[in-house]
């Protein structure tokens, strides 16, 4: 096994090597870790090696948003067909998978159809329904150290202070890094969640609240993501005990 474009998670790699060496490749793993550090990328790359055929064994589950009851149900019959390579594989957001959802999916974990893959892509295992986590295999995902990120940010044409922001930025997450590389909107845009949460530290209420107001006009995964950005950012320099706090309550609260 060769991985050719996923950079770093190298004890993952190693992993599959040797169950796929040894004959022991489960049918349903889930992918455990921080949004954007790649898990999806590594499960694309993972099924291609074991044989998928990119176009017509693979299906991409949760990518723009919720995932419907019917769509979780049908998966069942859509992998029952014969793969045009060796597997069918299925790569699933399990955070979009609602109670309806995951339980309409739970008949394909049970009774898994022959020449098949899952992979459950989630941030948070626990809230998986305990009789689907039951069925899974959990395989954990770190975030990478800064030189591993500049070594995925290569293949853009950056100058030196840019990789540096953008690893800044990116915290060890290899896909956002290499979503602010090549997105100059989305780049712009984490530029202006750190001007916030800086402009939330400042004394003058009068700033605080014209940047409570730009916040707010925001759509709520922008506010989600800003939240997520400002929490790092407090855990590396922490501004105040009570705009942490603050943070990590409007976060719950969405």
């Amino acid at each position: 096994m060769q991985f050719l474009k996923t950079i770093g998670h190298e004890k993952q790699k190693q992993l599959f090597e040797r169950v796929v060496k040894n004959g022991r490749l489960g049918h349903a793993y889930a992918l455990v870790g921080e949004q954007g550090i790649g898990k999806t990328a590594f499960a694309l790359e993972l099924a291609l090696i074991l044989g998928a055929d990119p176009v017509l064994d693979v299906f991409m589950l949760g990518q723009e948003g919720q995932i419907g009851v019917e769509e979780a149900r049908s998966l069942q019959s859509v992998l029952a067909l014969s793969p045009v390579g060796k597997y069918k594989a299925a790569i699933i957001n399990a955070d979009a998978l609602g109670v309806e959802a995951a339980n309409a999916f739970l008949k394909t974990l049970e009774e898994p159809p022959a020449h098949s893959l899952l992979f459950l892509i989630t941030s948070n295992f626990y809230s998986l329904l305990p009789t689907i986590a039951s069925r899974v295999q959990k395989i954990v995902f770190s975030i990478a150290d800064d030189e591993t990120v500049k070594t995925a940010l290569a293949r853009f044409d950056l100058d030196d202070s840019s990789r540096e922001e953008i690893a800044s930025f990116a915290a060890g997450r290899i896909g956002i890094a290499v979503r602010l590389a090549g997105d100059e909107q989305f780049f712009e845009f984490t530029r202006s969640c750190v001007a916030y949460y800086e402009a939330f530290a400042l004394p003058s209420a009068t700033d605080r609240l014209k940047t409570a107001e730009k916040v707010a006009s925001l759509e709520t995964p922008q506010i989600k993501y800003f939240l997520n950005s400002s929490l790092r950012s407090f855990a590396r320099e922490p501004k105040s005990l009570e705009l942490g706090r603050k943070l990590g309550t409007a976060l719950n609260d969405l």
